[in-house]
């Protein structure tokens, strides 16, 4: 009796010491999540982490490199998310889609098809973020091939190109803009707004024809309609996800190049939109299904490839060779800090890091009262458009020859 009593105790033990365990890892997964960057822009789509307990006390010598990797012509960031990286590149008449181990530079899996390089005015290559969701990645070519892998192995589960398929007139530069998923489906810009189904690559819904541009789709809430923009050669347009039926669209026109660049920013029924190139930016206010009116513009500002970053009430950005915080209620420039060259920029942890376009790395405070310099770190040359990346306490860097830096921000 006391034998068997005892087993019993045993057992109950051993189950609840393994329900513990398994809360722990659960725990530590969904802890894990929060600090993954799985697509263009970051977990939320907007150039945000919320990533803490990383590394902000720079020395003097920067931050240690931990392991670099070759991957071809392109501009591409990495996507980190299941414990894995993807990010492409191209090398003679190929794209190359890699996957490797974050922490370690380690390939996984590769794949390689014929694509055209799209070098007009810049090396080319391809430039859409890989979209990482559960055990699928989806990547985009600048020939507007989409294709879904099964991230673990690198199997294609399917692949589509949409190019051949909608036959929507193609931009300057190719297909740029990044994948979004969007519950069941997977939306991009082919010229035409198009969601496919994520599972099987079943064609659901698309719009008419635009001319496709550098701006990737996005995703927004607005007067509880789930919507999708394309910011297309024409001017913004906003489609219901689901439907693909078309909400409101703004003229936007960019004569120069023909395209509008960066990716929309959405601040509750409003939106900042900037198209880069002689046009300059504007915030909208979207009130129903009716055309947004503009509540505040400058169509003499020029901020290139950049994106620009909502915290609260402000806007931070790049104008020109500028850092500049904007005020999203009146629109006025409330500082700018010559760096002296353009860059891009990623917001973690109430704290911006600045990549220059010559590859060095700032770190700096996201305050509206004024620019305050916290540390630099110089680990890669050459020309560097591609945002930076940081996950899990890692920071990932890339130029457009396609040499990508790790670099160790973890806290010791």
């Amino acid at each position: 009796m006391d034998r068997t009593c005892r087993r019993e105790r045993l057992q109950v033990f051993r189950t609840n010491f393994f329900l513990y365990l398994l809360s722990l890892s659960i725990l530590f997964l969904s802890s894990a999540c929060a600090d993954d960057w799985p697509q263009w822009l970051g977990p939320e789509r907007n150039g945000t982490s919320t990533e803490t307990g990383w590394n902000q006390n720079w020395k003097k010598e920067g931050l240690e490199t931990l392991w670099t990797f070759e991957a071809g012509i392109g501009f591409t960031p990495p996507s980190i998310a299941s414990g894995l990286l993807v990010t492409l590149g191209y090398d003679s008449g190929n794209d190359v889609v890699y996957c490797l181990k974050p922490e370690s530079g380690e390939e996984v899996w590769s794949y390689s098809y014929p694509c055209g390089v799209h070098d007009y005015q810049h090396e080319g290559g391809p430039a859409a973020a890989p979209a990482i969701d559960g055990d699928r990645v989806y990547t985009y070519s600048r020939d507007g091939e989409l294709f879904c892998f099964e991230i673990g192995t690198g199997r294609i589960v399917w692949r589509e190109r949409l190019h051949d398929r909608i036959k929507a007139e193609e931009g300057l530069f190719g297909y740029i803009g990044s994948p979004v998923v969007a519950g069941d489906l997977v939306i991009v810009d082919a010229g035409a707004a198009a969601a496919l189904d994520k599972k099987t690559g079943e064609l659901v819904w698309n719009s008419e024809n635009f001319r496709t541009t550098c701006a990737s789709p996005q995703l927004a809430t607005l007067g509880g309609a789930d919507v999708v923009s394309l910011f297309n050669a024409t001017g913004l347009v906003l489609f219901e996800v689901g439907t693909g039926k078309e909400f409101s669209r703004k003229s936007w026109i960019t004569p120069k190049f023909d395209t509008n660049t960066a990716t929309p920013v959405f601040v509750d029924s409003k939106v900042f939109i900037t198209s880069g190139y002689d046009r300059g930016y504007a915030l909208l206010e979207i009130e129903g299904r009716k055309e947004p009116g503009v509540l505040w513009k400058d169509e003499d500002a020029r901020t290139y490839h950049n994106n620009f970053i909502p915290k609260e009430d402000h806007l931070y950005g790049f104008i020109e060779k500028d850092f500049v915080c904007l005020s999203v209620e009146s629109g006025k420039i409330l500082w700018r800090e010559n760096l002296p060259v353009k860059g891009c920029q990623i917001l973690v942890d109430g704290k911006f890091l600045i990549y220059s376009e010559k590859g060095e790395l700032i770190l700096a405070k996201a305050d509206p009262k004024g620019y305050e310099e916290l540390g630099r770190t110089h680990n890669l040359g050459g020309t560097c458009w591609t945002p930076p990346v940081l996950a899990n306490g890692r920071i990932y860097l890339r130029n457009s020859k396609g040499k990508i830096v790790c670099l160790d921000a973890r806290l010791k």
